[in-house]
């Protein structure tokens, strides 16, 4: 991540050992730390489906590389398809109709 001027940030990845930018994508900062903080750092995001932006959560200690751009692209596809538990159960009841089907502690049938 690196910093721009209108507060946000440049999002980079790794493509073929090499640093990347993801031009039509940018990071947002919110809450109390500063966003030079973040400058050069690999950063945890979530996703802003409504602003379509990423947001900077936390500075990721155990990593020194960023993404491969293949794994980014990949969560933002499943992001996208946004695929429910509902979703999930119910296309496995249909596929699977004779098995239980367990969420969080409970038997679906």
């Amino acid at each position: 991540m690196d910093d721009e001027n209108d507060g946000r940030g440049m999002l980079f990845l790794h493509e073929r050992g090499k640093k990347k930018l993801m031009e039509s994508y940018s990071l947002e900062f919110r809450g109390d730390c500063p966003p030079a903080s973040y400058c050069g750092k690999i950063v945890e995001c979530s996703w802003d489906k409504d602003k379509k932006v990423w947001i900077a959560m936390r500075i990721k200690l155990d990593k020194n590389t960023p993404n491969d751009t293949r794994t980014a692209l990949r969560v933002i596809k499943s992001i996208n398809d946004n695929i429910t538990e509902e979703v999930l159960l119910d296309e496995i009841k249909k596929n699977y109709p004779s098995s239980n089907v367990h969420s969080y502690g409970h038997t679906i049938r």
